[in-house]
């Protein structure tokens, strides 16, 4: 395997995560109408000193220009950077347009718009302030710039791009809340561009190495850098002068701090993150490494010897071991390998089980063979000494995937059991997910599209030992969807403070409310479940009891809320499926066909009620004109026709698109269950847009029912596109500004809204948490 001259960070992607959410605060800030009391004080703290600093912070200043950038390009073309030249180009048009759109789109004035007694030395300033476009253009560029420098120089590089955030402010330009602004946003599109070009793959030299085992005492003959890839070291293969082979890694402050901010992205959102190694100092992690090592062969274990660690002054941190001569398991052929070669690794894990030391990374790489077929065990940089019955059983895991991959789930399993035990086994299966994996590993499970393997290998194990149900160990934290629902929320209550601008008429519609159509809001509410009940039951050839689908759809709704993206609420159906005797596959399958059918009904009555509701016309809201809807369909078909030729598109769009029309066709055939699956799919919606109606109407908001029913199959469709539980905020929003937009007041549409979502989100949490109770007793789930 070649080393890539460019590599790509996956501390880059926090990067532009974190960039998204400090973008939504400061343009939530940004848009309230005055300027807060710390925002005016340290705008004159910096406006007001001496304009003895105008001439040198001017100069500072055109850093943030594109034809500083141009420049900047050019010199990197000159001496031969030509990706660097590339990326300082799309980076500093990428931010310079993007804060243009932002300017527009937040609308915030400049200083001189905002406060009076502005002192403007380069002004006068005209158009929107927030975001700096100056501040953006210069922090897009350091940071697609500091990956090409050494470690020193990157410090005065990031203080040159707050040089150029600060000098405007102080030539009365900015607020300070629009220089942060810019500078979120080039330093998100610098990583952006850092994740999509890569970054230089920064090397440390085989000179710096040979020093450092000289200073050891370890005279050396030969030293070459290895062809692999290591994120986090240099490997090389040395010869000592006695004739002895080692294998050296070499660890410097580039490669530990490379991605420290991952790894503290990992600490904030995974629940014991020891696979991703520690925040220690390279001394001690090749010092850790090879403690580890010496405990590991103390208790029989094969692993490759440590010979010395070092780290002279200003130099690497080196450790060289004896060189096992053996192949790597990813190197492996399935044929070459017999069962007590397989066998022989799990007695290596053995070993380490009863010393207590967790290996941490049992990957195809880390697990070897030599030509008698004894395993060895390499690479300890993240072992655990002293470890918990959980660190252990990961090991355990690790392998039993790394295996699979390689001979196959019968075999793998078989071995371990025959080798560890059941119960080690056993303990195991909760660790059996992608998360207490290593990158490694789940690299290759999606470089070899082994969709389902690890739910066929778990499944697998819990036969072999005899678990019926294997309950994951929970180990996020924080989701990657989490995020994105944070900043959808902070959107969407961006979008609902206007309306509460107006909260005493709120109050007002609120005091007046007809009980008796919250009580029929209510009631239409829990029919939601009945229509629910239907579908599924429609979505399968077996006969369900009405009862206790009910029941089901109810558990289901409670785990849908505090679960995202529906998942809760799909892994709940499955299981009641199963219960109910359906296989696991056409319980599987049973869920999608109803979901896609469900999507389907939804799509055509919005278009259906599109139609009608741009007939009858709705004063000031338009439907797209003839050209535009072209366009945008044309756009769509276009994306998908591109997703679709992607390993993706035809694994996860393709595939369960066939099976779905598959189950669809079989299911209509059958005009019974047809009713109960479309029949349910309507009742589903028709139950909803009752119990909007019904709330709009308790509080005087009268409204006709084609634009309630638009509004809410609107409103719908553009929350769902929020991965949030129960898509809280996002359907507030949605719906609000649906209904002020066909002409309702907004202190009714405000006031039906939240009791429209009291009615179908909140209220039945307790119902469903006790029929999830239930079913659980009943052993229904």
């Amino acid at each position: 395997m070649t080393v890539p001259p460019r590599e790509r960070h996956p501390g880059d992607v926090v990067r532009v995560g974190a960039g998204v959410v400090l973008m939504a605060i400061t343009v939530g800030l940004a848009r309230v109408s005055h300027v807060g009391e710390l925002e005016r004080d340290v705008f004159r703290i910096v406006n007001d000193l001496p304009n003895g600093l105008h001439i040198p912070l001017e100069a500072v200043m055109t850093l943030g220009q594109l034809y500083a950038v141009a420049v900047a390009a050019a010199v990197a073309l000159l001496v031969g950077k030509r990706w660097l030249a590339l990326d300082l180009g799309v980076a500093g048009v990428a931010a310079y347009f993007a804060a243009r759109l932002g300017k527009d789109w937040v609308g915030r004035g400049r200083p001189a718009d905002l406060l009076t007694h502005v002192v403007a030395r380069s002004g006068p300033f005209h158009g929107a302030g927030y975001p700096s476009g100056h501040a953006a253009v210069a922090a897009a560029a350091i940071a697609v710039t500091v990956p090409y420098l050494p470690r020193p120089a990157r410090r005065y590089a990031w203080g040159l791009a707050l040089l150029v955030a600060f000098a405007r402010v102080y030539v009365g330009a900015h607020l300070p809340l629009d220089v942060v602004g810019g500078l979120v946003l080039g330093w998100m599109i610098g990583a952006i561009v850092n994740l999509a070009a890569g970054t230089p793959n920064h090397e440390i030299s085989a000179d710096a190495v040979r020093r450092a085992l000289e200073v050891a005492g370890i005279p050396i003959t030969t030293l070459e850098r290895l062809p692999v890839v290591a994120r986090n070291s240099t490997p090389f293969a040395a010869t000592t002068g006695d004739g002895r082979s080692l294998f050296v890694k070499a660890i410097d402050r580039e490669h530990r701090d490379s991605d420290a901010l991952y790894q503290v992205w990992r600490s904030l959102t995974v629940r014991h993150p020891d696979e991703e190694g520690s925040f220690a100092s390279a001394r001690h992690e090749v010092e850790h490494e090879a403690l580890a090592a010496a405990l590991a062969l103390r208790a029989g274990v094969h692993a490759a010897a440590p010979i010395v660690t070092t780290q002279p002054r200003d130099g690497p941190a080196v450790l060289a071991v004896e060189r096992i001569q053996a192949t790597a398991l990813a190197e492996t052929a399935p044929e070459q390998l017999s069962d007590a070669a397989i066998a022989a690794m799990w007695k290596e894990v053995a070993g380490l089980r009863a010393a207590r030391v967790a290996h941490g990374r049992l990957t195809c790489s880390n697990v070897m063979l030599d030509a008698a077929d004894q395993a060895w065990l390499v690479d300890f940089d993240h072992a655990e000494i002293g470890a918990d019955d959980r660190r252990l059983a990961r090991d355990v895991a690790e392998l039993l995937a790394s295996q699979a991959l390689v001979v196959g789930i019968d075999r793998a399993v078989a071995a371990a059991v025959a080798t560890l035990g059941k119960p080690a086994v056993a303990a195991a299966l909760p660790q059996l997910q992608p998360l207490a994996l290593s990158p490694s590993t789940r690299r290759l499970y999606r470089k070899h599209d082994h969709h389902g393997l690890l739910d066929q290998l778990r499944d697998a194990a819990a036969d072999a030992v005899g678990v019926e149900h294997v309950q994951l160990e929970p180990l996020a934290r924080v989701h990657a969807r989490t995020i994105i629902e944070l900043v959808g929320l902070l959107f969407a209550i961006n979008l609902l403070i206007p309306q509460f601008g107006e909260f005493q008429q709120t109050l007002t519609a609120a005091r007046h409310a007809d009980v008796i159509w919250l009580v029929f809001a209510l009631g239409a509410g829990f029919l939601t479940y009945v229509g629910a009940a239907l579908s599924l039951s429609g979505s399968v050839l077996a006969s369900l009891a009405f009862g206790r689908t009910y029941l089901a759809q109810l558990a289901s709704s409670f785990t849908n809320k505090i679960t995202p993206a529906g998942l809760g609420g799909a892994s709940v159906n499955i299981r009641y499926l199963q219960r109910c005797g359906v296989s696991r596959p056409d319980a599987v399958g049973a869920v999608a066909l109803n979901g896609t059918t469900g999507l389907l009904v939804h799509v055509i009555a919005l278009a259906l009620s599109a139609v009608l509701l741009g007939n009858v016309g709705i004063g000031h809201v338009h439907l797209p004109n003839g050209w535009t809807l072209l366009v945008v369909i044309v756009a769509l078909l276009a994306v998908l026709g591109i997703v679709l030729e992607t390993s993706f598109g035809r694994r996860r769009i393709v595939a369960p698109t066939k099976q779905t029309a598959h189950n669809l066709v079989a299911v209509l055939r059958q005009p019974r269950k047809a009713a109960e699956l479309l029949g349910g799919s309507l009742l589903v919606i028709a139950s909803y847009v009752l119990a909007l109606g019904f709330a709009l109407t308790a509080f005087h908001a009268h409204a006709s029912w084609l634009k309630v029913i638009t509004v809410y199959l609107g409103g719908s469709a553009v929350a769902s596109a929020a991965p949030t539980p129960g898509k809280v905020g996002a359907v507030e929003a949605a719906l609000i500004a649906g209904l002020t937009g066909v002409g309702i007041a907004s202190a009714p549409a405000v006031a039906g809204v939240l009791a429209f979502r009291m009615a179908t989100f909140w209220l039945p949490i307790a119902p469903g948490w006790l029929a999830f109770r239930s079913l659980s007793h009943r052993q229904l789930l």
